[in-house]
């Protein structure tokens, strides 16, 4: 999960009030093997000729319980084309629902589910 993992978990704990207390988790590495750096400075690095094995994930999925009994579920890939940098987040529960992306930080999506029948799905809160 390295450094994905841990901001989505870091998100989910915050919001919810809960802590995270069991997992049970898939991970996977597409990309097996890339070419060496020949220099790097910073965030930037030089092509080499020799290839190297990849020792880091790709893809994560996981599930967990949270401290009160909810459930969690979590994706983190660095193989979602088109993305930008997201992050979405959607806590659901017996009264309500909300969801916020981190590629439109201005916006939450709210659902009140005790309003019944006169609002149906979500609206968005600005």
């Amino acid at each position: 999960l390295g450094d994905i993992g841990a901001h989505i978990i870091d998100t989910a704990e915050f919001i919810t009030g809960q802590r995270l207390v069991g997992v049970s988790a898939v991970t996977e590495t597409f990309v097996k093997e890339r070419p060496l750096a020949a220099s790097s400075s910073g965030l930037s690095a030089g092509g080499g000729t020799g290839r190297g094995p990849v020792t880091v994930d790709d893809a994560a999925l996981f599930i967990g319980r949270l401290s009160g009994g909810g459930l969690a579920s979590f994706e983190a890939t660095r193989f979602a084309t088109g993305h930008k940098n997201a992050l979405r987040v959607e806590v659901n529960g017996s009264l309500g629902s909300l969801s916020f992306d981190f590629e439109a930080m201005n916006e939450l999506w709210f659902h009140d589910h005790t309003i019944g029948s006169a609002e149906h799905g979500f609206r968005r809160v600005q």
